[in-house]
């Protein structure tokens, strides 16, 4: 964070947006980690977590340096930075007994707790379901993906999510493996200005958090 400052020429201020379940399950480490290393803090921090359309118009905005958001299609002058890739996990009550892998047909009979198809990540749900003529008994679209953990908590289904996601529910749900690729990615956005700026600064160090992928069951 110290070097995306000074790369940014922004020594006094760093705004920083996260889609939520970033901003809930890494980005609050991050910041502690920063806080500790770097006394006194060299620059102040702001972290706004939102869904991708809002964080995208923040940025234009100039509301935000940077943002770090689940990947997709973006809007003209902002560029990306691919920091992580993974597959999708599902989410599976304790109580309810599932081979690893676990398939899609097998989700959609139990109830899956469907992300919206415009999402990130729902588009890709979406699309693969689509390819295999497969659909949800379930009628719920949810887009916020730590209420579909909380939905598969209190017993509403099962549920299909990111890798962050699954780490913060993984002591309370199984995190099942699910046969077949569902890849997402998270990038890090900045306006193409920006950027520019940015890059004058010199290569950054890689990102020093890569958490792992939940343990899976498999």
């Amino acid at each position: 964070m110290d070097q995306l400052a000074q790369r940014l020429r922004a020594p006094e201020q760093l705004r920083i947006g996260a889609a939520h379940a970033i901003g809930q399950s890494l980005m609050a480490q991050v910041l502690l980690d920063y806080r500790r290393l770097a006394e006194p803090l060299p620059a102040d921090v702001e972290l706004v977590t939102g869904h991708h359309d809002t964080l995208c118009q923040d940025l234009l905005a100039d509301r935000l340096n940077l943002a770090l958001t689940f990947g997709q299609s973006l809007a003209p002058r902002l560029t990306a930075e691919v920091l992580y890739r993974a597959d999708m996990v599902a989410l599976v009550p304790p109580s309810v007994t599932v081979a690893a892998p676990v398939s899609l047909a097998w989700l959609c009979e139990h109830h899956l707790l469907m992300m919206q198809p415009q999402d990130p990540l729902g588009r890709v749900l979406h699309q693969t379901l689509r390819a295999q003529g497969l659909r949800s008994c379930g009628t719920l679209r949810i887009k916020t993906y730590s209420v579909i953990a909380d939905m598969v908590l209190a017993g509403g289904g099962v549920g299909i999510v990111d890798t962050f996601t699954a780490r913060r529910y993984a002591q309370q749900l199984q995190v099942v493996k699910i046969q077949g690729a569902l890849p997402f990615e998270v990038q890090l956005l900045m306006t193409a200005s920006h950027a520019a700026c940015a890059g004058g600064q010199g290569a950054m160090a890689p990102p020093p958090h890569h958490p792992p992928a939940a343990a899976t069951r498999e």
